[in-house]
């Protein structure tokens, strides 16, 4: 067994995390995780950190009929009782949200400078109408980081770098290909496939840390034989979850590395 040692959410699609001591949700991720996102009109398309690095340090979380937006260095609270509904193109689907009060996206455009709109999941229960890249809960281990950080020639590497949900101490000696499912208070949570990692790991990497080139990559593609730089697990529950800092977790394989 393993425990959760960090549990985090993104309720902004690229944006800050926000440390929990608890979560909850079901089959389609966690409950207020990437419940927003950013979407430039121009573009037709929503934005991310690949496109504007300025995402990472929006903060947004609800209160009510309230939504509180912080930045490096101002607060806002803005009322967000009056949406609209609308539909926006995220990668090949169309999702359905409601758009937020103008103002809330003048400031965010504001600060990150480039237009865009606040949008919310209309439907944030339905998996197929997530914001989510391909898995709704995303896992890493501790042990796994510092034998990146080892291997790759890092002193350090942030875990924020791979914007976990979940990480743990280690997978107990399990290589990841060869898990294939994850029981945590009596809940299943199916692996659906090893997170396959995409330019914003540099980006965030140099971001975070401070330097002035990064290689995580790279390094990622070469120690998989260049078939895909993965670190770490998608998760999708099989029903209802609540999970807390100090759960155990059951790992079942298909066989040893």
């Amino acid at each position: 067994m393993s425990i959760i040692k960090f549990l985090y959410t993104y309720p902004l699609k690229s944006g800050a995390a926000v440390s929990e001591v608890n979560v909850s949700g079901d089959t389609a991720g966690i409950t207020g995780d990437r419940e927003f996102c950013l979407y430039s009109p121009e573009l037709k398309r929503f934005i991310s950190m690949r496109d504007n690095l300025n995402i990472v340090n929006l903060y947004i979380k609800v209160d009510g009929n309230h939504l509180l937006v912080r930045t490096a260095h101002t607060e806002m609270l803005f009322d967000a009782q009056f949406s609209s509904p609308d539909r926006i193109r995220i990668w090949s689907r169309d999702v359905d949200v409601f758009v937020m009060p103008q103002e809330i996206s003048e400031y965010i455009s504001s600060f990150i400078g480039e237009n865009v709109i606040l949008s919310r999941l209309k439907f944030p229960g339905v998996i197929s109408q997530s914001f989510m890249d391909t898995g709704p809960i995303h896992l890493i281990s501790q042990h796994a980081l510092e034998s990146l950080s080892s291997a790759s020639g890092y002193d350090y590497i942030d875990p924020a770098i791979f914007r976990p949900n979940l990480v743990v101490p280690d997978f107990k000696g399990l290589h990841d290909d060869n898990i294939n499912e994850i029981i945590i208070n009596g809940v299943e949570f199916t692996v659906t496939e090893r997170t396959e990692r995409c330019n914003a790991v540099p980006l965030l990497h140099k971001k975070l840390q401070d330097i002035e080139n990064s290689s995580l990559l790279e390094y990622l593609d070469e120690a998989s034989d260049y078939e895909g730089a993965y670190f770490g697990l998608y998760l999708q529950a099989k029903s209802k979850f609540n999970i807390s800092i100090g759960d155990e977790l059951t790992f079942s394989y298909t066989r040893d590395h």
